[in-house]
């Protein structure tokens, strides 16, 4: 998972930053400071996603460690 993960990762930064952000003109500099601005949200977007997923994967095992040294009726 991780491996595909960071293959897509890298090609998307390839296909975002394949033209170069470029810096001069007024508008080339807002074109430059949205795609910095993509590149940074899509990265929190995944850590979020990424963080939630591993909560969700922590609390699972508590309650699995917790339900299974219950003691039965």
């Amino acid at each position: 998972f991780f491996v595909g993960f960071f293959v897509l990762i890298l090609t998307l930064f390839r296909v975002i930053l394949g033209k170069g952000i470029r810096f001069g003109t007024e508008t080339e500099n807002t074109t430059g400071l949205f795609v910095i601005l993509v590149i940074v949200a899509i990265m929190l977007i995944i850590l979020l996603i990424m963080g939630i997923r591993n909560l969700r994967k922590r609390r699972k095992r508590i309650f699995e460690m917790i339900t299974e040294h219950l003691p039965s009726k």
